[in-house]
């Protein structure tokens, strides 16, 4: 080392001497309680209560509700108890936060406040960032999501490199919103996709995948254990929900299409579709449809939908109509329907309905409803007793 150079200062343990053992049955158990709470025993009895604590809290609050994170969620599923729980967790995560992430790069700082069930589990890294360090990373702590933030557009993407690296290998969460076609063709027979619980590709306005590639890609083998599929823009809708019907997914949880072009006719044929029969979160959001598929959706086997997005589609009256006397409703607790045309007398029929009684969130058209009529709508008491009740463009 150069005279005068300062010594690089080392970067601490994450955890007391020993720890490595444990960390890798974690990981090797990515779904399950027991190994985290083994970690949290020992961690205590080797002097380290604060992180033991945390890792304990977070588990429990977990199996309340996977995304207890969100505070709109407290009311209806929180004890006190849980909620005094939440404000623990914060205080802990507070006073050690740079302790207990400062083995990983420095890169990291972004994403590394998310915690789940006490580790690190989500990290935004670049397809460089995360073959030089990714191993490194998920040596150190309970990784399951990855995202593969934005790089410079004229550099190409590593794709069989970063679907075939260990480091990729076992998380249950990609997020990939610049992949390509050549990308999903390779991820398509990557051993990444068996551990896969949650997959997202594209982005807004970026138009990178081809139909034929995304078939290529939903129809693989290796996506059995998928729960959650979102696929944003890239006009691949049709090609997505016809190599759903015949998919080796088992049961999807959550369907996004967002701005994806999917058809009425493509959006028909999905509905009796065994993998969609247990959904709880559908969104077509931009897609082609029109108040025959709201019809369809109503008729159709679905019957376990907590979240509803139809959001800028031709709906109008007849498919407010369709909804305020869906049995399904009542399930419901987000409804998005901004941008559509259901108008004064549909917005009137939908908050009238005897189905619509667990809905906390609904977000009523602001199209063809002039300011006066929806201050009057906005007083009524249907309107009054949704928590989260708003008219939007």
């Amino acid at each position: 080392m150069a005279k005068g150079a300062r010594k690089p200062k080392a970067k601490p343990d994450p955890y007391p001497p020993g720890w490595e053992p444990f960390v890798a049955a974690i990981n090797a158990n990515l779904d399950e309680d027991v190994p985290r709470l083994m970690f949290a025993d020992w961690l205590q009895e080797n002097g380290d209560e604060a992180r033991a604590e945390f890792i304990r809290i977070q588990c429990e609050l977990y199996r309340v509700h996977p995304n207890w994170e969100n505070r709109a969620l407290h009311e209806r599923y929180f004890s006190d108890r849980h909620r005094a729980l939440y404000e623990r967790q914060n205080r802990l995560r507070s006073e050690n936060f740079n302790r207990w992430v400062g083995s990983l790069p420095e890169w990291t700082r972004s994403t590394t406040w998310a915690f789940r069930r006490g580790f690190c589990h989500f990290f935004a890294a670049s397809a460089l960032q995360w073959l030089a360090e990714g191993e490194h990373i998920r040596r150190q702590t309970a990784t399951e999501q990855l995202a593969r933030s934005s790089t410079n557009p004229r550099t190409k993407t590593p794709w069989g490199a970063l679907f075939g690296s260990a480091a990729t290998t076992g998380l249950k969460e990609l997020l990939l919103p610049d992949l390509d076609s050549e990308g999903a063709k390779l991820l398509a027979g990557s051993a990444v996709l068996c551990s896969l619980r949650e997959l997202s590709v594209g982005k807004l306005g970026k138009w990178r995948i081809d139909a034929e590639a995304a078939r290529q890609l939903v129809s693989s083998p290796r996506l059995a254990g998928l729960r959650a599929l979102r696929v944003t823009s890239n006009y691949v809708g049709d090609a997505v929900a016809s190599a759903l019907v015949n998919a080796h997914v088992v049961e999807l949880d959550a369907l996004e299409l967002v701005c994806a072009g999917i058809s009425s006719a493509s959006f028909q044929s999905l509905l009796p579709a065994p993998v969609v029969r247990r959904l709880r979160c559908l969104n077509v959001q931009a897609g082609a449809l029109g108040d025959s598929d709201v019809a369809a959706l109503a008729a159709s086997p679905l019957a376990g939908l907590e979240e509803l997005n139809l959001r800028y589609t031709g709906l109008t009256a007849k498919a407010a109509h369709s909804l305020a006397s869906w049995p399904g409703l009542r399930g419901v607790r987000v409804l998005h329907l901004a941008g559509t045309r259901l108008g004064e007398a549909g917005v009137r029929e939908l908050l009238a309905s005897n189905h619509l009684t667990a809905v906390d969130e609904l977000e009523l058209p602001e199209r063809d409803i002039g300011r006066r009529a929806q201050r009057e709508i906005e007083a009524l008491p249907e309107f009054a007793r949704i928590r989260y009740a708003t008219f939007a463009s």
